[in-house]
């Protein structure tokens, strides 16, 4: 059944209600430029969108499946459901096989290994000077995955998923831990030196999935404070990553990218954390995915009756 939601959530189109929702409480953001961002990321030759922003990165001339797959639902909530249903559509029918990363698909609402695995990076195609990057897992489970604010969210959101909200909050907690007063210093920040924006949105996800726990929200109002830092006015894309210098947030050591900025868009804008909470907290549980799947259904039928209506 919860393979059948994720492909029900590439094939029909992008837009729902049920999922759409373009508000947020938490509007530290300017979507409309986020969502410009998106858009003038889109290679038509290739269908897909680049991930990176500036020339002179690597990830310029790179798009990667796994970011399209988050982007396409982040078109969705901007409204741009043409281009996003063009994109689910490229991604259905040349790299179906890559769809499941077992990563961030749970941002969606389906549900991943309850113990994470390596990633590796493999090359599937090449349009023009375009490189097309699948992210898959390999059969080494992460030892240290405790260690990576990253991963201990993401299974935050998956244990919601799966109904088990003891553990959900008790990996949130220990992601929060890792808050140090200007961002998440995990094991990967104390390898680089420099903080990850994209945790902070998987963190505000978190939050309000598990129905926004008073205790932690002055923590995810600094959060949402760098998060809006984070953002390019320019481009509108949101910095991947920043260093603290004399007390001041530098994000100028990192690019703009697809991956970061669709994420934000999802955590602030989308309705996938409140359906999840919904999810969890109902006397009577109903999988999450049996509800989208529903709706998605039932969308894609109007689609096609309008489409038969037009042809006649």
């Amino acid at each position: 059944m919860r393979k059948a939601f994720f492909l029900v959530l590439i094939v029909v189109p992008a837009c729902t209600p049920l999922v759409c929702f373009a508000y947020s409480e938490y509007d530290v953001i300017s979507l409309n430029k986020a969502c410009m961002f998106l858009r003038n990321q889109y290679i038509p030759e290739a269908g897909l969108l680049r991930a990176a922003y500036s020339h002179w990165v690597t990830d310029y001339n790179r798009s990667y499946v796994n970011d399209n797959v988050l982007a396409a639902r982040a078109l969705a909530v901007c409204g741009e459901n043409k281009l996003a249903n063009a994109i689910l559509a490229t991604l259905m029918n040349k790299y179906s096989n890559y769809l499941r990363t077992g990563r961030y698909e749970v941002l969606t609402g389906t549900a991943i290994p309850d113990v994470p695995s390596a990633r590796v990076n493999i090359i599937i195609g090449r349009v023009g000077n375009v490189t097309i990057i699948a992210e898959v897992a390999d059969n080494q489970t992460l030892s240290d995955w405790k260690e990576y604010a990253d991963w201990l969210l993401l299974e935050s959101i998956n244990s919601l998923i799966k109904g088990d909200k003891a553990r959900a909050e008790d990996l949130f907690k220990q992601a929060m831990k890792m808050w140090d007063g200007n961002g998440i210093n995990d094991k990967a920040t104390k390898e680089s030196g420099q903080y990850s924006v994209y945790k902070l949105a998987l963190a505000v996800y978190a939050f309000k999935a598990l129905g926004k726990p008073a205790k932690y929200w002055p923590i995810i109002k600094e959060m949402l404070s760098v998060i809006a830092k984070a953002q390019d006015l320019a481009s509108g894309g949101i910095h991947t990553n920043y260093v603290v210098r004399n007390g001041t947030l530098d994000f100028s050591i990192s690019d703009r990218n697809v991956e970061t900025t669709s994420i934000v868009i999802l955590a602030l804008y989308s309705n996938y954390p409140h359906l999840i909470n919904a999810n969890s907290t109902a006397n009577n549980q109903v999988p999450l995915y049996t509800y989208v799947v529903f709706f998605a259904v039932i969308a894609g039928a109007i689609l096609v009756v309008k489409k038969a209506k037009r042809i006649r």
